[in-house]
């Protein structure tokens, strides 16, 4: 039996991408019940509030940004192997502290979670069902390398590099857990 198809991904599991594609979609809405524009939910250099510092990450500049975002976020989901809770936790850690690097490195605004899918796809690198799968988060890193490289318009790279070094510190302080958990008998 191959790698690839001895470790399948559960009911369970799937329904959980579901439900988090599902609440991804509505916070990136919800501004509309607001009366709130894109750009008031924008992170904006010199004004870091509290709302911004939260909806700027579930917004984004334009569908196509979001929908990109939601399935390379699926992508990885389908692929991580701890479950839909460290995703989440992943995501969001990983994604603020690159919107927090791009705010204080950068003199544009910030919208969207591009920073918490680069964490979310180092932890999918080192915690995948198969060694096959690891070239989805792969060429995701692998992507925003070349657009750091092409200096890309309307692109975060330091979002994008916050949220990087954010995921690898998160697989550090996870595999200094497991090992912790091995040495004690």
């Amino acid at each position: 039996m191959s790698d690839l198809t001895k470790n399948r991904v559960s009911k369970k599991n799937l329904v959980a991408i579901a439900l988090s594609c599902i609440a991804l979609i509505i916070l990136n809405h919800i501004r509309v019940l607001f009366d709130y524009t894109i750009w008031d939910c924008a992170l904006k250099p010199g004004n870091v509030k509290a709302f911004n510092f939260a909806s700027s990450f579930f917004n984004h500049v334009h569908e196509l940004h979001f929908y990109t975002n939601l399935f390379v976020f699926c992508l990885l989901c389908l692929c991580f192997n701890k479950g839909i809770v460290v995703v989440w936790l992943v995501l969001l850690l990983s994604g603020w502290i690159g919107n927090m690097v791009a705010i204080f490195t950068s003199d544009s605004m910030i919208l969207g979670c591009s920073g918490g899918l680069a964490g979310l796809a180092v932890m999918t690198l080192f915690n995948t069902f198969s060694s096959a799968l690891k070239i989805i988060p792969a060429l995701y890193l692998v992507s925003m390398v070349f657009s750091a490289i092409l200096e890309v318009k309307g692109v975060s790279h330091y979002s994008h590099l916050g949220g990087t070094m954010a995921g690898l510190l998160i697989c550090y302080m996870f595999k200094m857990k497991s090992q912790k958990k091995e040495r004690v008998i």
